[in-house]
C-alpha cells in the first residue's frame, strides 16, 4: 500500500509495478497488487501538479547529497519522454534557465552560480532573452542552464499520464480514502493489513506487507497518527515552505496550434526592489507561469484541495507580472490556474528515501524488535517504507526516487 497519490507515490508505484512484473515474468498471477491511497479526491491535488515543472540533472553542487537521484530521475524523464511521445502527451521540451541581475552587481545573488549547468553562469545580452520580458537598461542577464541536461513538462499533463500508466499495470487508485491503522505481524517484523476509510465513511481492510510513505508535506502527520508509539519523528518543515501562483498567456500568442519549442525559465529576484522572490516559467502550450513569489505561513490544512491562494499576495503577484512581463498594464491581466501549493520540506535540507528499522514504530516488544531479524520468506520485502521531503524538487526527483524506493 503507497500512502500518497502525488508524483512522488505514482513513480514509486510505477518502477515498482515494472520490477515485479519482471520479477515475475512466468508467472502473472503471482504479481501482488499494489495499492495507491490518496485521501483527495482527484489525483496528484498538491504541488505534483501546482509545481513549475523544470526537471534535470544539475543542482548538485548546491546539495550534493541528491545528486545521484537527481542523475538517475532526469535519465529517467527523458527516456519516458522519448518512449511515449512526452512532447505531445505531457508538453516535454529542452529548458533554458536564466537569472538577471542589476549592473555591476556584487551582492549574493538568487539563485547561486552553482545552481545550474553552466557554472559559472554565462552572460549573454538581454536580447538574448524571450519577448515576454520588460528588460531595462540597468540589467545583466546570465544563462545558469539549458538542454540538454535542463527540460520542462507540464505537471497538469504529467500526473494524471503517469496515473494513466500505473493503472495499466497492477496498481489500483483509490481516491477520497486514508489509511486509519495498520494491523502488524510481529514475528516477520511487517504487516498484515491496513484499515482504510473512505469519503462516504465506510471502512474496509487491506491486506498488505509493506506501507509506502509518500503524502509530502503531511508526512509527519500522517506517521504519528499511524505509529503514535514511535522512537522517531518526522523532521518535516512545511509551514513556511509554500508558494501563491498563476498562469497567464504568453503576450501575442495567437492560437492554440502554436507551441514553443523550448520553455525558458526567468528569474527576477535581484533586480525586484524590495527583493521579492519572482520567476517566469514559459510552457510549451503558450502559458506563462508567474511563480516563486512565496506566501504568509498558514497551517497546512488536512487536505491538498483545501490549500487556497492568498488574494493579498496574488495582487501583489499582479502588480509584479504587469511591471516584468510584455503585457498591457493598463488592462486587467487576465490570469487562471491560481493557486497555491506547500513544498514537503525537511529540517536537514535533504529527502527522506528510506525503510525505517521495525523497532522505531513503538510496535509490540520493541526490544525483541531490536534483537531479532525477521526470516525472509519471499522477494517482498515488508514493513515501512518512506519517501518523502523533496522540497520544490519533487518533479525533478520523483522518477529516481521511485526507483529507488521500489528496489
Amino acid at each position: 500500500v503507497i500512502i500518497g497519490g502525488g508524483v512522488v507515490g505514482l513513480s514509486t508505484a510505477y518502477s515498482l509495478a515494472l520490477a515485479l512484473k519482471d520479477a515475475s515474468a512466468s508467472d502473472s498471477s503471482a504479481i501482488p497488487m499494489i495499492t495507491v491511497i490518496e485521501p483527495s479526491n482527484e489525483i496528484s491535488p498538491a504541488a505534483s501538479t501546482h509545481a513549475t515543472g523544470g526537471i534535470g540533472d544539475f543542482g548538485s553542487k548546491s546539495n550534493p547529497s541528491v545528486a545521484s537521484v537527481a542523475k538517475l530521475s532526469y535519465n529517467m524523464h527523458v527516456k519516458m519522454a522519448a518512449e511515449h511521445n512526452g512532447a505531445e502527451k505531457y508538453g516535454f521540451s529542452e529548458q533554458v534557465i536564466y537569472r538577471l541581475t542589476p549592473r555591476n552587481f556584487t551582492g549574493t545573488p538568487s539563485p547561486p552560480d552553482n545552481a545550474g549547468t553552466e557554472i559559472p553562469p554565462t552572460p549573454v545580452p538581454l536580447s538574448e532573452l524571450p519577448d515576454w520580458v520588460r528588460t531595462s537598461d540597468h540589467w545583466e542577464a546570465q544563462r545558469m542552464a539549458s538542454g540538454p541536461q535542463c527540460s520542462h513538462l507540464n505537471p497538469r499533463l504529467f500526473c494524471p499520464f503517469l496515473a494513466e500508466q500505473v493503472a495499466g499495470m497492477v496498481v489500483r487508485i483509490e481516491l477520497g480514502a486514508s489509511v486509519i491503522s495498520v494491523e502488524s505481524n510481529e514475528a516477520e517484523q511487517e504487516f498484515s493489513r491496513v484499515q482504510i476509510r473512505r469519503a462516504s465513511g465506510s471502512v474496509d481492510c487491506l491486506p498488505c506487507r509493506a506501507v509506502v510513505l509518500a503524502t509530502g508535506p503531511w508526512s509527519d502527520r500522517v506517521f504519528a497518527q499511524l505509529f503514535p508509539n514511535a522512537r522517531i519523528t518526522l523532521p518535516m518543515n512545511s509551514t513556511d515552505a509554500a508558494g501563491n501562483h498563476f498562469r497567464v498567456k504568453s503576450p501575442g500568442w495567437e492560437s492554440e496550434a502554436q507551441e514553443y519549442e523550448k520553455s525558458v525559465q526567468v528569474y527576477y529576484m535581484n533586480v525586484t526592489p524590495d527583493g521579492s522572490r519572482f520567476d517566469v516559467t514559459s510552457f510549451a502550450n503558450g502559458d506563462l507561469y508567474i511563480g516563486g513569489w512565496g506566501a504568509r505561513p498558514e497551517v497546512l490544512p488536512d487536505l491538498a484541495t483545501s490549500v487556497r491562494p492568498q488574494p493579498s499576495e496574488i495582487e501583489a503577484m499582479i502588480s509584479a507580472t504587469k511591471r516584468y512581463v510584455t503585457v498591457d498594464p493598463n488592462k486587467e491581466l487576465e490570469y487562471f490556474d491560481v493557486g497555491r501549493c506547500y513544498h514537503p520540506s525537511t529540517t536537514t535540507g535533504r529527502p527522506i528515501i528510506t525503510k525505517v528499522d521495525w523497532y522505531l514504530l513503538g510496535i509490540g516488544d520493541s526490544f525483541e524488535a531490536l534483537l531479532n531479524t525477521p526470516s525472509e520468506s519471499s522477494d517482498i520485502v515488508g514493513g515501512l517504507f518512506i519517501n518523502t521531503g523533496h522540497d520544490s524538487s519533487g518533479g525533478s526527483q520523483a522518477l529516481g526516487s521511485g526507483k529507488v524506493m521500489s528496489d
